[in-house]
């Protein structure tokens, strides 16, 4: 019963969708805009998406969570 009950409210209520959830496109140059202005249009509310002009920002912006993770691209590393 008990398990019958949380799957109704679970299916009824419980609809698991990011909100203003922060990320961040690490770069400096048209590409990154590019790509946070895309990313962000392409998303909507679901993401609150910045830049940041390099990898030390992007460990800086780790330290208090501002930001879940970096993703840092490289040509020979794309991510």
């Amino acid at each position: 019963m008990c398990l019958g009950m949380g799957l109704a409210y679970m299916g009824a209520f419980v609809t698991p969708e990011p909100n203003d959830m922060p990320v961040a496109v690490v770069g400096s140059g048209p590409q990154a805009k590019v790509l946070a202005q895309t990313v962000e249009d392409k998303a909507g509310d679901a993401l609150d998406v910045r830049t940041l002009p390099d990898r030390e920002h992007a460990v800086d912006a780790l330290s208090p969570w501002t930001s879940p993770g970096p993703s840092c691209p490289t040509p020979r590393r794309p991510s």
